[in-house]
């Protein structure tokens, strides 16, 4: 399986109790060589609120071909990147992608999903999709909107892009029905495509500038203002497809803080405490449904980053926040800055680092001497690192005596309460540390590693046997066997 890296964030749905379904995502790039040895592509995408950005990395090997696996409950708008280049597609669960195409022709396209050959189950929504762009985008230029943002004042506006919201939810129908195309997710992912593509359109209205209107933001806060969030964004469920509605969530969010904040600065003799109470209690009369939830997290997680106010944040505050995507997250940090970590195991040997520690191999191999050593290099939002280790490692550990083979498991780029929790999961005894994202760099550096999990293999000398060596199967077991031997 290819090796994946991750990056920014731990696995977008790490924290649900829903089975996710594997999505794959593949092909191959031809001539890529020559493309500056450009040696990976990365899908992107982010949660439901915009508030974080998860990116997917994998290597293209030498024949030109790629491999990303990935968990998904319900089907997301990723963003496909070669180098500079990218192109939206739709991912369903349980879904195979292959795309083809020539490295040159892809970077130096105007449309680069022109350039590439799809098939394999949802290459079909897909072609659709950068159909539908392209012909939108003829229908209604990005130019024509720009000159009416300058040309008219705000009440005009608001009149106009209500009726242009009208004029493009038909096109977008009359589009569906002449390819006869009945995929409800498709129809979906259209349907907040566009309306969303309206909100960013108003809200990038300059209303203080505008020489035609003398109203400032914040005066432009009532019913007006917000027609274009209030029709449709408190009720969309959860299993939001665009990246438009993402980046929406997030603006509409800011826009309420930055009015909600100013109101309570008002209060000057109130406690900080007394302050953020009562931010809450307005945010709460005043927003609802997923809006609210994001304006939740992102104020308590603003407060839990400033030093001086981490500690206005209790257990009951987090407890506000119900949606469980931002609820886990929030949780995490409450614990990482409140110092909350599980306890180990009893069959878990930890191998504590100091902060200062740059020689993290070096560590390890004082720590195991004469004996074979297996190096597992893993994150806790590698969803194929954690499979490897709850299915096959148990069985593999079993084939060797302690005393002759140490299984060392790094973990990096992770939450430390997090990581405690993975770890006490696991059925079978092994040592454990978590590296900070320095100590993480410097190893990272010296074995080249481009891909989670990593397995590195040392003999008995302490000598690196396999910078890459492969996973716990037949093959490895060969290979420790005959280090065993010698």
């Amino acid at each position: 399986m290819k090796k994946l890296l991750l990056l920014f964030a731990v696995l977008l749905f790490a924290s649900s109790g829903i089975q996710a379904a594997t999505t794959v995502l593949k092909g191959k790039i031809y001539n890529h060589k020559d493309s500056l040895d450009f040696a990976r592509i990365k899908i992107v995408t982010t949660g439901f609120t915009g508030m974080k950005q998860y990116e997917w990395y994998s290597d293209i090997e030498e024949d030109g071909s790629f491999k990303i696996e990935l968990e998904t409950e319900y089907a997301i708008e990723i963003y496909f990147f070669f180098k500079h280049k990218y192109i939206p597609l739709l991912l369903y669960p349980n879904s195979e992608i292959i795309l083809k195409f020539n490295a040159k022709t892809f970077l130096e396209a105007r449309k680069p999903e022109t350039t590439v050959v799809q098939e394999g189950r949802g290459a079909q929504v897909n072609k659709w999709l950068h159909d539908f762009l392209n012909q939108y985008n003829l229908k209604f230029p990005s130019w024509e909107e720009k000159n009416r943002r300058e040309e008219m004042s705000a009440p005009n506006y608001l009149e106009y892009k209500k009726s242009e919201l009208e004029a493009k939810l038909q096109f977008a129908e009359k589009y569906r029905k002449g390819r006869w195309i009945n995929d409800p997710v498709f129809q979906e992912w259209m349907e907040q495509h566009i309306k969303l593509i309206s909100v960013r359109d108003f809200l990038s209205f300059n209303f203080v500038n505008n020489k035609k209107t003398g109203a400032g933001p914040y005066s432009m806060m009532g019913s007006d203002y917000y027609y274009f969030w209030d029709s449709y964004s408190q009720e969309f469920p959860k299993k939001i497809i665009s990246f438009a509605y993402k980046r929406f969530v997030a603006t509409y969010v800011n826009y309420d803080m930055l009015f909600i904040q100013q109101q309570s600065s008002d209060q000057k003799k109130a406690s900080k405490k007394e302050q953020l109470k009562d931010m809450i209690e307005k945010l709460n009369a005043d927003i609802s449904g997923h809006s609210r939830e994001a304006a939740m997290g992102i104020l308590l997680g603003v407060h839990l980053d400033l030093p001086d106010l981490k500690q206005l944040i209790d257990a009951d505050l987090v407890r506000e926040v119900e949606d469980e995507e931002i609820h886990f997250q929030l949780l995490e940090k409450f614990k990482r800055v409140n110092g909350i970590v599980p306890e180990l195991k009893k069959n878990i040997s930890r191998i504590d680092l100091n902060e200062d520690e740059r020689d993290v191999m070096g560590v390890i191999r004082e720590k195991f001497p004469d004996k074979v050593i297996l190096i597992d290099v893993w994150a806790t939002w590698c969803g194929s690192c954690i499979r490897t280790m709850k299915e096959k490692y148990p069985s593999f550990v079993r084939q060797f005596k302690p005393e002759d083979v140490a299984f060392v498991f790094i973990c990096v780029g992770s939450v430390e309460n997090t990581w405690a929790q993975r770890v006490n999961e696991l059925s079978f005894a092994a040592h454990h540390l978590i590296v900070s994202e320095d100590q993480f760099r410097r190893t990272q550096r010296g074995f080249n590693i481009q891909g989670l999990p990593r397995y590195i293999l040392l003999n008995k000398k302490g000598r690196v046997e396999l910078a890459n060596a492969p996973g716990p199967g037949l093959e490895l077991r060969n290979k420790i066997t005959s280090l065993l031997g010698e």
